[in-house]
């Protein structure tokens, strides 16, 4: 028994020293996932550094939100003048409604008393003729029925204004017509082409401001590009930049023409 035992231990401690040098030479191999992870971080460190470093996207961050705030300018100054053209066509609208009113009205008038003035003009022509023929008759109904003519023709007297009448005994409906649109004038805008072309005006600004957005755009998309280059690409960073600089003062140019200058 303390044989075995003896023989037991033995080959214990025999597989312990077999296995010692291999968790020895497993602990001295390098770790090479990470290694490499350790290597990619300080990598990145560094990338980041250099990002907080470079003066550049800065600027362009800078530029970026200039873009932003111009953008909100001329948004601001179309939707005025999209609204001064509304403004203005609807004046228009108005205008042109009040015109072709007022003309059909007195034309309306107009063939009224027109009509009351041949109906006074028939029986005063044949008051005319029947005293005449008085004249040269004795029959005394040629007297009723001219007098009767006569009433007839005063009864048409009221419906028309014997002030538009001609010296020839004609009716001066044109003056007529002149002067109730002069009357009419003095109440509303009977003149819708200065309303239509102010319109015109301004829909051509509104239409011109939003071709502006287009070239706004892309400064916006020339300070983006610029900003995300690296900056070891020297030249298309300042040619992204420029050009977005570019796009932007004309933006700003254009915009203080637009809403200032333009006639």
């Amino acid at each position: 028994m303390d044989d075995q035992k003896t023989n037991r231990y033995p080959s214990l401690s025999a597989n312990e020293e077999k296995q010692a040098p291999t968790s020895q030479s497993a602990l001295d191999e390098p770790d090479d996932g990470l290694a490499r992870t350790l290597t990619e971080e300080a990598a990145e460190g560094e990338d980041g550094e250099e990002d907080e470093d470079d003066p550049f996207k800065t600027w362009m961050a800078i530029l970026i939100a200039i873009v932003t705030l111009v953008g909100a300018w001329m948004g601001f100054i179309t939707a005025e003048v999209s609204g001064s053209a509304g403004w203005s066509t609807s004046v228009g609208i108005d205008a042109a409604i009040n015109a072709e009113m007022t003309l059909t009205l007195n034309s309306i008038g107009l063939y009224k008393h027109y009509r009351a003035y041949t109906d006074y003009t028939r029986y005063q022509t044949l008051s005319d003729l029947m005293s005449a023929e008085a004249e040269n008759s004795l029959v005394d109904g040629t007297v009723v029925d001219r007098i009767e003519a006569d009433d007839l023709a005063a009864v048409q007297l009221p419906f028309f204004l014997s002030r538009y009448l001609t010296r020839d005994g004609g009716y001066h409906s044109p003056r007529e017509l002149g002067e109730a649109w002069a009357e009419a004038e003095q109440k509303m805008d009977l003149y819708p082409e200065p309303s239509f072309k102010e319109a015109n005006f301004y829909q051509l600004q509104t239409n011109r401001m939003t071709a502006l957005f287009i070239v706004l755009a892309f400064s916006l998309v020339f300070y983006t590009l610029a900003e995300t280059l690296h900056r070891e690409r020297v030249f298309w960073r300042w040619s992204m930049g420029a050009l977005g600089t570019l796009a932007l003062i004309y933006c700003i140019w254009a915009t203080l023409w637009i809403d200032l200058w333009m006639v």
